[in-house]
């Protein structure tokens, strides 16, 4: 697996593009509405798309901090989030 573009990205409603930190000419994709989604609805997964890499980085950082803490001890909802910060990253990296 190659790795994604780096980050920042950004959504740039003008040219309806979520692009990286070179800007344009480093074209992430193009956003679009349709018949089954709206204009509206579009800009908001634009927008999601854009912060993709800083919420990969947040979730990698939070996960970070369960080092050397003994999962067994968590309470169900620390283990809880733990394991949907695993699984969030685990998407984002495709593993």
């Amino acid at each position: 697996m190659s790795a994604h573009t780096r980050g920042p990205w950004r959504y740039d409603e003008v040219w309806s593009l979520v692009t990286g930190p070179e800007g344009p000419e480093q074209q992430i994709c193009a956003i679009h509405g349709s018949e089954s989604v709206p204009r509206s609805e579009a800009k908001a997964n634009a927008r999601l798309i854009a912060a993709a890499p800083d919420l990969l980085a947040a979730c990698k950082e939070q996960l970070a901090s369960y080092d050397g803490v003994n999962l067994a001890r968590l309470s169900k909802t620390e283990r809880g989030h733990y394991e949907h910060l695993l699984a969030a990253i685990e998407k984002a990296e495709n593993r």
